[in-house]
């Protein structure tokens, strides 16, 4: 239970200890499964295409697996991630939107739980355009993997990090959850206040080394949300042969 605000300390003590001081007990075991669905399992290479009858577009989502809040790659990776996707001067957007027009928008992110971290790239676009996409998505991930970044993309990366932060954490709600997260994922009581430091200290040589470990494109996973009919014959002219169509009736 977090208070964040401005409140009188021994007061609001007194009256949490009112409200929950006679609780007792343990927390029940919470047993860890790995969920699957042969509906919804795609094999390597393979696409799964959620069947949309109707619409114009697409939404794509390339994911794969990315390490945990707790390993030392953490703030490379927030960097390298902000680099390759996160804000709007970043790599994807800047050749996949500005240069190309092949999509609306595109991002990636970095995902944290506490058995599962996660890396996404999401992108809207239409759907003659989703092969060309994900070939030139393919191609940017490849190419940073094996090291194609400048230190002035780190540099312009890293003053986006710090620049942001700070609206990250404007509010009481915000640093409420922020704290309770780095509570919940046992990341120790300077959760909160490591960020900038951290992340002012990640070097272009810090970069590129976790880049060529933390892309693991090799175990992503691709999904595309929209009309079959209309993306099918796209994805195949674009060499994408091995596609499992899911209807909505397979997920329910």
């Amino acid at each position: 239970l977090l208070v964040v605000g401005r409140v009188d300390r021994p007061r609001m003590r007194q009256v949490l200890l009112g409200l929950f001081g006679a609780w007792q007990g343990a927390a029940p075991a919470r047993p860890v499964g790995k969920f699957t669905d042969p509906r919804v399992r795609a094999k390597r290479g393979q696409i799964l295409v959620v069947d949309r009858p109707g619409l114009t577009q697409a939404q794509v989502v390339v994911g794969w697996p990315a390490p945990s809040i707790r390993s030392a790659d953490k703030y490379p990776l927030e960097v390298a991630n902000a680099l390759i996707g996160e804000y709007f001067n970043s790599r994807l957007n800047s050749v996949i939107r500005d240069q190309l027009g092949l999509t609306y928008g595109i991002s990636s992110s970095v995902g944290y739980d506490e058995y599962n971290s996660r890396m996404v790239v999401n992108a809207a676009t239409a759907n003659e355009t989703v092969g060309p996409l994900l070939i030139k998505t393919r191609e940017i991930l490849d190419s940073i993997r094996k090291g194609d970044v400048s230190a002035e993309e780190v540099g312009m990366a890293k003053d986006y990090l710090v620049g942001s932060f700070p609206l990250g954490v404007s509010t009481p709600g915000a640093v409420a959850g922020r704290w309770i997260n780095g509570h919940l994922l046992d990341l120790g009581p300077d959760y909160l206040n490591a960020f900038l430091p951290k992340v002012s200290a990640v070097g272009l040589a810090e970069v590129k080394d976790v880049v060529t470990r933390a892309l693991r494109l090799e175990e992503s996973i691709t999904v595309v949300a929209g009309d079959w009919t209309a993306l099918e014959p796209g994805l195949r002219r674009a060499g994408f042969k091995d596609l499992k169509r899911v209807t909505i009736q397979d997920l329910q």
